[in-house]
């Protein structure tokens, strides 16, 4: 969609980052990740909601500028880069839910303990 615009893309980026330009950069950039969420079939009414759209546009941002150095047939390896990084930030979630998930049986076992304690104490 954007290829034909390849050669120009680094000058309409550097346009982007002008402080003049930062805010409607940044509204435009947030509206692209709800349409790509959208588009995806993704849709939570959760916290979640900002920080998925905050990795995704870190995703798409760094694969657009390695789609600017990308010199492969195709694009190939841009979108090998793409791959990659959503496999990343699935296992990064998968991580941080598991991780989640043993600080609170943690946090529960350390509450129960100390109810325990706490209750034993009184007995004396």
């Amino acid at each position: 969609m954007i290829e034909p615009y390849h050669h120009n893309w680094a000058n309409a980026l550097a346009l982007q980052l002008l402080p003049q330009n930062s805010r409607k950069a940044l509204k435009s950039s947030a509206l692209l990740m709800d349409e790509i969420a959208h588009y995806a079939g993704y849709r939570t009414p959760d916290f979640s909601w900002y920080t998925d759209r905050a990795v995704l546009g870190i995703i798409y941002g760094t694969t657009e500028l390695y789609w600017l150095t990308d010199k492969s047939a195709g694009r190939s390896e841009t979108w090998r880069f793409l791959e990659k990084r959503m496999r990343d930030s699935h296992d990064l979630r998968s991580g941080l839910s598991s991780a989640y998930g043993n600080i609170m049986t943690f946090s529960d076992a350390a509450r129960g303990t100390l109810g325990s304690i706490i209750r034993s104490s009184r007995s004396y």
